[in-house]
């Protein structure tokens, strides 16, 4: 069972997108339409993992008062870790 506290932080892409400086921890369900191989770049010490989804509220139908976001049907998510092992 999902307690109280739980419930507070679930959200929307779009919610996310209308106000991104709002709070950087969120629950979300959305539906993984692409998946990186871990990967490590010159510049860092973690391997990363990028995802690519999209929900229900975030879609070529949706109009968002935001004036300054770029429109897209998907959004990356990036998953930081120690290994490649430890990568989702």
């Amino acid at each position: 069972m999902t307690d109280l506290r739980e419930l507070k932080n679930e959200t929307t892409l779009s919610a996310i997108a209308e106000n991104p400086d709002a709070n950087n921890h969120f629950l979300l369900f959305a539906i993984i339409i692409d998946i990186s191989e871990p990967y490590k770049t010159d510049e860092s010490t973690n391997y990363t993992t990028k995802l690519k989804v999209i929900d229900p509220s975030f879609n070529y139908k949706t109009e968002l008062s935001a004036k300054n976001l770029k429109f897209h049907k998907f959004v990356h998510i990036n998953i930081y870790s120690e290994t490649p092992e430890s990568a989702p």
